[in-house]
């Protein structure tokens, strides 16, 4: 399974590559939207876990909308994001993610939904 990871914070970032290290993936890396989408083309990933909220151009929900846009391939979207008012949740299923997790996250709760998706056809 290949994995592409778009979040802007190293720290998340990191703990996210630690816990996908035991399973049997290639994990991709981006800091920002837009390199998220160069990865996104470039590798064709099985899941994308999205950050919300990015600077530098791109935001989640664009990124989100950009990769639902590319009809000749379809990913799994599990969104994170700092915001966790119902409607945040809303609008990020409406942009095209499958699954929102609200951080701050347990890793249990990533692996869990993560597993979910990979399972779904």
């Amino acid at each position: 399974m290949k994995i592409l990871i778009i979040e802007d914070n190293a720290s998340v970032r990191q703990l996210i590559v630690m816990a996908l290290d035991f399973m049997d993936c290639e994990v991709f890396e981006a800091v920002n939207g837009r390199s998220g989408l160069d990865l996104y083309h470039q590798h064709k990933p099985d899941v994308v876990l999205l950050d919300v909220m990015m600077p530098g151009g791109l935001d989640g929900l664009e990124v989100c909308k950009a990769i639902r846009a590319d009809t000749g391939h379809r990913c799994k979207i599990l969104m994170l994001s700092a915001k966790a008012q119902l409607v945040d949740q809303f609008d990020g299923l409406m942009a095209g993610a499958d699954e929102y997790i609200a951080k701050p996250f347990s890793v249990t709760e990533l692996l869990a939904k993560l597993q979910a998706l990979a399972e779904q056809p």
